[in-house]
């Protein structure tokens, strides 16, 4: 039997593949769910030292999730608040160009 998280992960993994998404990242960190959109950590391409980067899913209702990587770099050295804050900025301005 397959929890929701489960199915939360496996539908995550498919948006990643269709956002061309290298498969080889993995989700480090959750930042945050809504019902309108789920910010993560991923990891990066390249190797662990490289920084990691952000990705905005969007699933609105009624329509196909969509994938954006966020123009944000996260480090080793960045703390939880200082990259809470530069996604939830990204993330703003994102929402910012599509109205």
């Amino acid at each position: 039997m397959h929890s929701s998280d489960d199915g939360r992960e496996n539908t995550l993994e498919d948006i990643l593949n269709k956002a061309q998404l290298d498969s080889t990242r993995e989700i480090k960190d959750k930042i945050m769910e809504t019902n309108l959109y789920s910010v993560y950590v991923l990891s990066s391409t390249k190797s662990d030292k490289e920084p990691y980067e952000a990705v905005l899913i969007e699933h609105p209702p009624a329509s196909e999730p969509e994938a954006h990587l966020l123009p944000v770099k996260i480090t080793a050295l960045t703390t939880k608040k200082e990259r809470n804050q530069k996604v939830m900025e990204a993330v703003q301005d994102h929402f910012a160009k599509t109205d």
